[in-house]
């Protein structure tokens, strides 16, 4: 998965601080991804309703770092996942 440098840009020349919040973000988005799946391989009715207060948590939490980098002037960078 690549998150948040420009095309041709490598990580290592971003500024420290955008490192960080990229790194955040990657992680943000791994664990968003785990709770997604959880949710699908969820049995019990107790697990369920940990699953969707994980998912969302991790949901908000990536959300929230894509908007910190945005106010970052982040704006020519690509965020996606895949």
């Amino acid at each position: 998965m690549r998150v948040g440098w420009k095309k041709g840009e490598e990580a290592g020349q971003l500024p420290e601080d955008k490192k960080l919040l990229l790194a955040e973000i990657r992680r943000a988005h791994e664990q968003w991804v785990i709770a997604s799946e959880h949710l699908n391989w969820v049995g019990v009715t107790e697990e369920i309703d940990y699953a969707v207060f994980a998912m969302a948590a991790a949901e908000k939490k990536y959300d929230m770092l894509l908007r910190q980098a945005k106010k970052l002037d982040w704006r020519d960078h690509t965020f996606y996942t895949g």
